[in-house]
């Protein structure tokens, strides 16, 4: 693995455990959807998970995950291939996750299934492609370029911003109850404090948690 891919698999995703634990209490059965090497397990056992799974399909890091004992299972294998072992979870979380899924529909569908009644929670990170440095390539260089990692990874198949995360919420009966948005630099975060809507162009993560809407779960 390259130096990036190294530190993707062992990102503690903190921010967004920050953000889960001033906005809900973890509770139940939660499912971490591309758990890496599991850094953000004990995290996620702070805020209360009492049962914690994880999905991770890169070997190696699903392999580190599982032996650092935080989780009750790991499976080793994609989102499309996973086969529920719970009836229903009380989270499941999609650390930027979604955008590398081609059918988001089909995805939010499932989870609608899987969510405890009626307390279940969708948990997202999902980039920004309306961050400032992917606007400057489109105005100034005319193109975007992918990268090993960010908002432009080269294996991003799905591209959002805060208004179609609300939309695709929307279009598959969700409702948003909580919405944050993070930039790795504090110059940054302290712009997007004074000025809210700068929040738009110069922080790079959106942080969402949404409920499914009872009265349209399948079934």
């Amino acid at each position: 693995m390259s130096q990036q891919v190294t530190e993707y698999y062992t990102n503690t995703c903190r921010e967004l455990v920050e953000f889960l634990g001033s906005n809900m209490q973890l509770s139940g059965r939660v499912l971490e959807v591309g758990c890496a090497a599991g850094r953000a397990g004990p995290l996620l056992r702070g805020l209360g998970a009492a049962v914690l799974e994880g999905i991770e399909p890169y070997p190696k890091a699903a392999e580190l995950a599982c032996s650092s004992g935080i989780y009750d299972a790991v499976y080793c294998c994609t989102w499309d291939d996973w086969l529920p072992t719970s009836e229903s979870y009380d989270a499941i979380i999609f650390a930027d996750v979604l955008e590398h899924l081609a059918d988001t529909d089909a995805v939010l569908r499932r989870v609608h299934a899987l969510l405890s009644v009626p307390t279940g929670k969708l948990v997202l990170s999902l980039p920004n492609v309306r961050h400032l440095s992917v606007l400057l390539d489109l105005v100034v260089r005319g193109e975007w370029r992918y990268r090993p990692a960010g908002i432009l990874d080269q294996t991003h198949l799905r591209f959002f911003t805060s208004k179609s995360a609300s939309r695709l919420l929307r279009e598959n009966d969700y409702c948003m109850e909580a919405f944050a948005r993070y930039g790795d630099l504090r110059l940054t975060r302290r712009l997007a404090s004074v000025w809210p809507w700068l929040g738009e162009f110069l922080l790079s993560q959106l942080f969402i948690i949404a409920a499914p809407i009872a009265s349209k779960r399948p079934g």
